[in-house]
């Protein structure tokens, strides 16, 4: 049996169809079910449902609130991990974290490995990292983190669903980020991966799960646009210093695969063929729909 907190999230939503089409039990909890910041509440749900896998993708993911709130993303992101870690080192359930590209610090030139050593530019990337650091340390026999990025899907608020609808609107003079690099992730995908991570025999304890290749935010909105038939004159590409935010982002945070490897799994296919895979069965619907 699975549980799954953040379950009213796009990726937990995306777990629990996978997990369910495999025939798995799985119990898909928001925060309204599982406050992971209650430690109490934590252990008694953990300790009624008595699951064999703990997946966590609860998580303060607004990257700039949390420079202005880093109390409120430690709370969630760092201190949440371990209450849900901990409660499932009580019932041997094995545990999965989901964190983030945002733990590295962007300076680098070529894929980040997961070993690398770990410098934060933000509150948020902080908040995650020592979300890491809390459940290895507090549960390093079975568990293991799981970096993702760029999450997007025809579902939730995300940069995918954006484009669209900016195309829907037929809106112009759209400025887009073109100096930070990263990997569209179908969240499609990544459930799918997780999912069989599950039960098989891992020999490391950090997994980059993305879509593969690298893209900047503006060459993912162009291919959006090329993919809905429709020409990218909207948009415009800007530099990172012209776009002000509170939190600092990091300029590269491709992530490498290596790990892969070691428990005889490939990466994950490159995020052109699954986003052209998504929005080809978008097109054929004729509408966007939650898939997930």
């Amino acid at each position: 049996m699975i549980l799954i907190a953040g379950g009213d999230g796009q990726l937990g939503k995306a777990l629990n169809a996978a997990a369910r089409s495999m025939l798995y039990s799985s119990h898909a909890l928001g925060r309204k079910e599982l406050d992971i910041t209650d430690k109490s509440s934590v252990n008694d749900v953990v300790k009624d449902l008595k699951p064999d896998i703990v997946i966590n993708c609860a998580a303060w993911t607004n990257v700039d609130a949390a420079e202005k709130y880093p109390d409120k993303a430690l709370e969630i992101n760092a201190y949440g991990a371990r209450n849900l870690a901990e409660a499932s080192k009580n019932v041997n359930a094995r545990f999965f974290q989901l964190s983030t590209d945002y733990v590295f610090s962007g300076e680098k030139k070529e894929p980040w490995d997961e070993y690398d050593t770990k410098s934060p530019i933000s509150s948020y990337g902080l908040s995650k990292s020592l979300g890491e650091d809390f459940v290895l340390d507090s549960y390093p026999e079975n568990s293991y983190i799981i970096r993702t990025a760029w999450l997007y899907s025809l579902g939730g608020n995300n940069f995918l669903t954006k484009m669209l609808e900016k195309i829907e609107k037929n809106e112009g003079n759209l400025k887009i980020v073109s100096d930070q690099y990263g990997q569209p992730t179908s969240v499609t995908d990544l459930a799918e991966r997780i999912i069989t991570m599950l039960y098989l025999e891992l020999n490391s304890k950090i997994f980059h799960a993305t879509n593969t290749g690298q893209a900047s935010w503006y060459e993912f909105a162009s291919i959006i646009y090329k993919l809905r038939g429709q020409s990218s004159p909207h948009i415009f590409p800007i530099q990172s210093s012209e776009f002000a935010s509170p939190a600092k982002r990091p300029a590269y945070s491709v992530l490498g695969q290596s790990a892969w490897a070691n428990s005889n799994l490939m990466p994950m296919r490159n995020w052109q063929e699954a986003l052209t895979e998504l929005l080809t069965i978008k097109s054929n619907k004729g509408g966007a729909t939650d898939e997930n």
